[in-house]
């Protein structure tokens, strides 16, 4: 399955046109460790793209470092209130009060309404080095992966970018991650999400689970006798 998987990746046309190009010299890593999941997240904003509706044109990332689990969300406006209804909606009240917040110099994110926001919540907002931007290059990775796969997507799909972002989060997070060698939403939710194909083709865990709720209802009609 894996070789024809490859196979069918090569012959795609939009994978081939839009795939990077890997011109990053080889150079030492120095990768910053999460403690637990979800206790440190990456954060960088990217736009402006093509007014999109709603006037959306900017798109803020956020990703965990631990399990590489992203949150993304489309923005007309880069307003520091807006980024921080993020941070609370999609961040804190799914996933908890992270540990710490990396994220540029840009004026949207380091300001002193993010800086009291962050330290009343308890979080700690770290920015990386003015000359040193690679010191929060997971957010960056994840910004081109959702870009490369937003350019595939609407291309093909001749859809506006910012309605491809739930189904590029999909495909983001349920890839093996190729540092950790799992997906994101395995180290999340502790086990594989259920995906369509495996309810036109029973995977085992569905036939099992099939099975055991077939069991359950028989003893239930049982007792009802």
């Amino acid at each position: 399955m894996k070789k024809d998987a490859k196979l069918y990746a090569k012959k795609c046309v939009q994978c081939q046109k839009f795939a990077p190009l890997q011109i990053q010299p080889a150079r030492q890593l120095c990768s910053i460790t999460a403690p637990w999941s979800f206790a440190i997240w990456g954060m960088d904003l990217i736009g402006p793209f093509q007014m999109a509706s709603s006037q959306w044109r900017f798109i803020l990332v956020m990703i965990d470092y631990f399990t590489k689990w992203i949150e993304a969300k489309a923005l007309a406006r880069t307003m520091a209130q807006i980024v921080k209804n993020f941070i609370c909606g999609d961040i804190i009240c799914r996933h908890g009060v992270p540990m710490a917040i990396i994220t540029d110099n840009g004026p949207q994110l380091n300001n002193a309404e993010m800086i009291n926001f962050c330290k009343k919540a308890g979080a700690d907002l770290q920015f990386s080095s003015v000359h040193h931007p690679r010191s929060n290059d997971q957010v960056e990775v994840a910004n081109k992966r959702i870009f490369n796969l937003h350019k595939k997507r609407v291309q093909s799909l001749k859809s506006s970018w910012a309605d491809q972002i739930p189904s590029v989060l999909w495909v983001l997070r349920t890839t093996p991650s190729s540092s950790i060698g799992e997906t994101p939403f395995k180290l999340s939710h502790g086990s594989e999400a259920l995906i369509p194909i495996e309810f036109e083709v029973p995977s085992p865990r569905v036939l099992l689970a099939r099975q055991n709720w077939e069991d359950l209802l028989e003893i239930n009609d049982e007792k009802l006798r």
